[in-house]
């Protein structure tokens, strides 16, 4: 496996703390190849390209990434200004990736063995690029302090929010309250204060198992995503029950959501 990586996407983060890491994720794309001669690589367009031109914005090319294919409803791919996460070939384990090339251009591949289990889905604080958590199988979230060179990573977590009681979906943390963080697993939802280790409010349950979870930019209020095909509209800082609830498509609202 491959991962491009275009540093003018990454340095834009850096002078404008606003952009969101989703905005990242177009710029770091796995594909597979079948050796030299017969390699394709994904362009800005998102279309396959046999003859890539590298002078308009890509400026790294990894190779040998060993990549799983995991099967969870969360992210598998995800940047802050320094560092790229996804998802190994192992259970539990997570890719670590810096962004800036070191020792002579050479951009090595760490490994974060994190959980027992899959790891669901995970994120980077968007107050503190180091900071991730990471959300698993094994029922458990873990917040772990990274170090900017990808290398040294720790064997603990700094701290460790749960167990849920089952597997845990997917997280986000809060875009605009440094140290809060929701949490999605099984058919509940819960805004965590990461620093006490404790959960400011548990939502409402849903119907069905939870899929998605986002927050509105600034941070007002929440948006969730289900399997019993409703999306639901919270506002945490007033109540645990849904402000709106609207139903989702026909087939199972397996989505990113925006509100």
């Amino acid at each position: 496996m491959c991962c491009l990586i275009d540093h003018s996407i990454s340095q834009k983060m850096v002078s404008d703390p606003l952009v969101l890491p989703s905005e990242l994720l177009h710029a770091f794309t796995f594909v597979c190849h079948s050796g030299s001669t017969d390699e394709q690589v994904l362009a800005h367009s998102g279309q396959a390209s046999p003859n890539p031109d590298f002078s308009s914005g890509f400026q790294a090319w990894i190779r040998d990434i060993r990549a799983g294919s995991a099967t969870s409803c969360g992210n598998h791919i995800k940047s802050s200004c320094c560092l790229i996460a996804f998802n190994a070939d192992a259970a539990g384990v997570l890719g670590i990736v810096p962004l800036e090339s070191q020792d002579g251009g050479k951009m090595a591949v760490s490994q974060l063995c994190c959980h027992s289990d899959v790891v669901t889905d995970f994120d980077f604080s968007p107050f503190d690029a180091l900071l991730l958590a990471t959300g698993s199988a094994d029922e458990t979230v873990k917040v772990w302090r990274l170090s900017e060179s990808g290398r040294d990573l720790p064997s603990c977590p700094g701290m460790t929010l749960g167990p849920a009681g089952c597997q845990v979906e997917t997280l986000q943390f809060h875009p605009t309250a440094d140290g809060v963080l929701v949490s999605g697993a099984g058919r509940t939802a819960k805004v965590w204060d990461v620093a006490q280790q404790k959960p400011l409010t548990a939502l409402e349950p849903h119907g069905d198992l939870i899929q998605s979870v986002a927050w509105k930019q600034d941070g007002a209020l929440l948006g969730t995503s289900s399997k019993d095909k409703k999306l639901r509209i919270f506002d945490p800082r007033t109540k645990p029950a849904a402000a709106q609830v609207f139903p989702a498509a026909e087939r199972n609202s397996f989505s990113v959501i925006e509100v």
